[in-house]
């Protein structure tokens, strides 16, 4: 799970969000005037109707962010929404993640 200080809360909403996408996700963020990025993971019930499967994919997604925060730059509120449903990210995922999240800056 991310550090609470690395979670986007809810009530917050994006200033003039900017739109990246990728083969996976569609990223949404903005400046923030942290010393951090924070993060939300939207994933729609088109994508899966369990809860259990979303929630899955978000610890997923979460777990590699966290494993990764040093790489990704600071300053930037970040929402991710995936395009397709997934039980793991694969490498090839995660690169490309990675090069869009580094790209923001």
């Amino acid at each position: 799970m991310l550090p609470r200080t690395s979670r986007l809360p809810r009530a917050i909403r994006l200033k003039s969000p900017h739109r990246v996408t990728s083969n996976d996700f569609i990223f949404f963020y903005s400046k923030n005037d942290l010393s951090i990025s924070r993060f939300r993971m939207i994933i729609s019930k088109k994508l899966s109707k369990k809860a259990v499967d979303r929630n899955h994919m978000r610890r997923i997604f979460y777990t590699f962010l966290r494993e990764n925060l040093t790489n990704i730059p600071f300053g930037y509120d970040i929402v991710c929404v995936p395009k397709h449903p997934y039980s793991q990210l694969e490498k090839d995922q995660e690169n490309n993640v990675l090069l869009v999240l580094k790209g923001i800056a």
